[in-house]
């Protein structure tokens, strides 16, 4: 490399140093040297930033984003057996333990129609599904919750099945359903709801007004 070509090269980034190497037979030299001094000390700088951000940012925002809520209105998989669907469910519901994280977090909730208990997700059908099998291998309960408080149970149920249900049911496919691909629903009886012969735990008044104070019920 020619040393017209080295001055112009160091002369973008140091105008001093360009300066000493046209005037001074040795600027060439002082040139290297400072920029190595320079280039360390730019380094040293860059490496103190990224450690103090570390420090003071152990957790990122994307990983805050994915921390699992346990807070407010949740889906929980249950210890529940599918023969406990045809018992009484005051019982099944006080015995029932929650298993692992949520299925669907409160902050994965878009909105929830309280007309259709239409749930309205930031994962996909296929998503939240994946995480039934994963956690709940051949489990069929689940569990809804408010504030980690056990409010109701249902059962996971599929359009093939010849087993009519008296029970809240969410459909594994979307068959008997018009949902879109981010959607769920907690339906009343399966096949239809003429099956449920019970109150509807859905309507619950304390899980409608904790949707509506966080503006997940469309007004």
């Amino acid at each position: 490399m020619s040393s017209k070509k080295i001055f112009l090269f160091w002369g973008q980034r140091t105008d001093y140093v360009y300066m000493r190497a046209i005037t001074d037979p040795r600027g060439l030299y002082i040139m290297k040297r400072l920029s190595i001094k320079s280039f360390k000390a730019l380094i040293t700088v860059f490496l103190i930033c990224v450690l103090t951000v570390s420090c003071d940012n152990p957790v990122s925002k994307e990983e805050e984003e994915k921390t699992v809520s346990t807070e407010g209105f949740c889906i929980y998989l249950t210890d529940v057996d599918r023969e406990d669907g045809l018992t009484d469910q005051e019982d099944v519901l006080e015995n029932s333990e929650m298993i692992g994280d949520p299925v669907l977090a409160y902050n994965e909730i878009i909105s929830y129609d309280t007309m259709t208990h239409t749930i309205d997700m930031s994962i996909t059908r296929k998503e939240f599904f994946k995480r039934v099998a994963t956690i709940g291998e051949n489990n069929e309960g689940f569990l809804v919750t408010l504030d980690s408080v056990k409010t109701y149970i249902g059962w996971f149920c599929g359009s093939y099945s010849s087993v009519p249900r008296d029970n809240v049911v969410i459909m594994f496919d979307t068959v008997i359903e018009d949902l879109d691909s981010n959607q769920i629903r907690l339906k009343l009886g399966y096949p239809d709801e003429s099956q449920f012969t019970r109150p509807d735990p859905r309507d619950n008044k304390s899980i409608f007004e904790r949707l509506k104070e966080d503006g997940c019920v469309p007004r």
